[in-house]
Parts: C-alpha cells; sequence; structure tokens
C-alpha cells in the first residue's frame, strides 16, 4: 500500500471510529497536511501535531508525557504549547496542561478537546492561513518534550 493510500485509509478509520475525530478534523487534516514532512501552513502544522498526538495514542497508547511517548508524542505537544503562546490560542495550553496525567477515558476527552480547541482556531482563520516555516518534529520541540516529559530510564522494548 502507498503512503497516500495508507494516509487515506488511516483518516477513513479515525474519522469511522467514534472515539475521537470530528469529520471537521479528517477534512482539515486530508486538505492542509501534506503525506509527508511539515505542511506548508502554520494552521496544517497544527492540525499535523494533533494529528500525531491522537494517532501516538490509538496506535501505540503513547502518552505525550511519559516513556516512551515523551519521544513520539512528546515533541508534537511541544509544538502545540509553543504554537498557543505565540498564536494566542485561547485554551489549548490549558487542554495540553490538563491531559498530564490522564489515563484512558480521560485522556482520550483530553486530546477530544485539543482537538476541538486546534479545528475551532483553524475554522476561524476563514481560510486565511499563514506560511508555515517550521517542523512539529524539529530539535527544539524533541529537546523541550525530553526535558520536560522524558523518563530517566530510557528502556524500551522495540
Amino acid at each position: 500500500m502507498d503512503v497516500t493510500k495508507m494516509a487515506d485509509h488511516i483518516r477513513k478509520k479515525v474519522v469511522e471510529s467514534d472515539d475521537w475525530a470530528s469529520q471537521e478534523f479528517a477534512d482539515l487534516e486530508t486538505k492542509l497536511v501534506p503525506d509527508s514532512g511539515a505542511a506548508d501552513t502554520v494552521e496544517g502544522e497544527l492540525i499535523r501535531a494533533v494529528g500525531k498526538l491522537i494517532y501516538r495514542y490509538y496506535n501505540d497508547g503513547d502518552y505525550y508525557y511519559e516513556g516512551y511517548g515523551s519521544e513520539t508524542a512528546g515533541p508534537s505537544a511541544a509544538f502545540l504549547l509553543d504554537r498557543a503562546a505565540k498564536l494566542h490560542i485561547d485554551g489549548l495550553t490549558q487542554a495540553i496542561d490538563a491531559a498530564q496525567g490522564k489515563e484512558d477515558e480521560e485522556y482520550k476527552k483530553a486530546l477530544a478537546n485539543i482537538e476541538k480547541i486546534v479545528v475551532d482556531y483553524v475554522r476561524g482563520k476563514e481560510g486565511k492561513h499563514t506560511k508555515n516555516e517550521d517542523d512539529m518534529l524539529a530539535t527544539p520541540y524533541s529537546t523541550y518534550a525530553a526535558k520536560q516529559w522524558g523518563s530517566e530510564e530510557e528502556d524500551y522494548d522495540d
């Protein structure tokens, strides 16, 4: 299966799951997020970061704030925190902070709230998107995640 078909398959599966993804999120992801690499717009990169948080949890059970999740999903959370401050996205910092320490159903609810806040922000831009010059997986975000949430014992089974 090529990358495009795989991405479409994952998006379709997520939307059908009833667990978290709104159709609006899936539509924005399809429109704004490339199959690989950073998005061309800041709004697309925000959607990409939320998608990464959600994917890492639903696919592998990773929480951005602990263990291996601090490596796989932590940079996305760090990027969202950075953008929340720079772009003044109401409630996003609080929503990310509130997700920390939550597990299972409570974490799913927190992720759904993060998704809603970002979708509302992107929708509020009314198609007037900003050129992106950043990548949520860039070193500053992974470094922040490692310092903020990384465990001292980096012993994972892979």
